[in-house]
C-alpha cells in the first residue's frame, strides 16, 4: 500500500469535494483561480471555494444594509438564496470530512 503525500492527500481532497458540489449542488463552470480558490456557480448565483479549508462563501451573500431596507426585492431574495446554498454547500462539505472512511 503506498502512502501518499501530504500534496497528494490534499488533490484527492479537493477533487471529492468539487465532486460532492457538482452532485449534490449542480455545480457548473468551475474555474482554478489560482490564488487558492476555485469560484463557480449555482445557476445565476457565483460562489467561491478556498482550497485551504474549502470555505464556501457566496458573491451575494454579504449582509445587505440596513436589514436589506431600500434594496429592490430581486436583491433581497438574491441575497436570502445565496446564503442558504452556502450554507447548505458548507455543511455538506463538514459532512463529508466528518464521515469515517469505510
Amino acid at each position: 500500500m503506498k502512502v501518499m503525500t501530504k500534496t497528494e492527500m490534499k488533490k484527492m481532497e479537493t477533487k471529492l469535494v468539487l465532486e460532492l458540489l457538482t452532485n449534490k449542488f449542480n455545480v457548473e463552470n468551475i474555474d482554478d483561480e489560482g490564488f487558492g480558490s476555485f469560484t463557480f456557480n449555482v445557476g445565476d448565483l457565483q460562489f467561491q471555494l478556498d482550497r485551504r479549508d474549502y470555505c464556501v462563501s457566496g458573491f451575494d451573500s454579504i449582509p445587505l444594509a440596513n436589514g436589506g431596507f431600500g434594496f429592490p426585492q430581486e436583491t433581497i431574495d438574491r441575497n436570502i438564496q445565496s446564503i442558504r446554498l452556502e450554507n447548505q454547500m458548507q455543511s455538506a462539505i463538514e459532512e463529508l470530512f466528518s464521515t469515517p472512511i469505510k
